[in-house]
């Protein structure tokens, strides 16, 4: 809601907020079955079904991201049109913090899946607390 401009350059959310409504519902139905499939799978057993039921997922996650980066784009140049110079640097900072947190997020990932979940049998157990609270400190920060 923050990349869409709702308070700073626009009043109303207007269409968006339809669109911001659906992509939360697909975005909770994906976690539901990818969260209900973890529970009920083993946890250090891979599996290719774990996977495959994790890619809807990943393709929500890269259109909230997408979205976001467009509606962020559209918004700095509001401000800066406007020449709103105090919100055009905040969300200019904003739009670099949300770049290295995707960028952090996608070497996890790639270094989670590759180091602790792509053999059998993990031989990098000492990593394994990483993969646990990772994403609880990026949610945090």
């Amino acid at each position: 809601i923050a990349c869409v401009g709702y308070g700073i350059t626009k009043s109303r959310l207007g269409t968006a907020y339809r669109r911001i409504v659906w992509i939360c519902a697909a975005y909770f139905v994906c976690s539901l079955v990818d969260g209900g499939l973890r529970v009920f799978h083993p946890r250090f057993k891979p599996s290719l079904v774990i996977l495959i039921a994790g890619l809807p997922l990943v393709v929500v996650d890269l259109a909230i991201l997408w979205w976001s980066f467009s509606y962020l784009v559209t918004t700095l140049r509001e401000t800066r049109m406007r020449r709103n110079k105090i919100k055009h640097r905040l969300y200019r900072i904003f739009s670099g913090l949300l770049i290295a947190v995707a960028l952090v997020s996608v070497i996890c990932m790639s270094t989670s899946i590759f180091i602790l979940h792509w053999k059998p049998c993990t031989r990098a157990w000492r990593y394994i607390w990483f993969d646990e609270t990772f994403w609880q400190l990026l949610f945090f920060v």
